[in-house]
């Protein structure tokens, strides 16, 4: 397995623990705060939250929601530096890896952020609800797996 290989699916479980607050929309929502109020009501049903969970649930998904902002935001930056690069005589190497290494270090620090979220939310959660909670999240990653073996990106 390659680096960038290997990168790519620790990236890919970040995301699905960070999915843990998303608790599997089917809709696809761009307002990050609107699609967290939708999370919060699909996890208040789904996993019996009380109003204080619900309440603390709603908070974390909001915090998660402008994580997730400001990533795209940022984000869009690195796709036009390949661009941008295409176009010129030559490659600028030491540009792409200034920018690369910009961009790792943002992820490293959104990574430790999901992290402490995810700590958090697993400190709200009963562990009955934790536990449903897992098997959907194991449930949807099989559907993603099965999605991508079948050419599916």
């Amino acid at each position: 397995m390659s680096i960038l290989q290997h990168k790519f699916k620790i990236l890919t479980l970040l995301f699905f623990a960070a999915g843990a607050l998303v608790f599997a929309g089917g809709d696809h929502e761009f307002d990050p705060h609107k699609r967290a109020d939708k999370i919060v009501a699909r996890m208040e049903k789904e996993l019996s939250l009380s109003k204080d969970q619900k309440v603390k649930v709603s908070k974390l998904a909001h915090e998660v929601a402008e994580q997730f902002k400001n990533a795209h935001q940022e984000g869009t930056g690195m796709h036009g530096g390949f661009a941008k690069q295409l176009r010129l005589a030559t490659v600028d190497t030491s540009a792409l890896h200034r920018e690369m290494n910009e961009h790792a270090s943002r992820a490293k620090q959104r990574h430790a952020f999901l992290i402490v979220k995810f700590a958090e939310l697993h400190a709200i959660l009963t562990p009955e609800q934790r536990e449903k909670l897992a098997k959907h999240l194991e449930k949807r990653h099989e559907k993603m797996r099965e999605h991508w073996e079948h050419g599916g990106w």
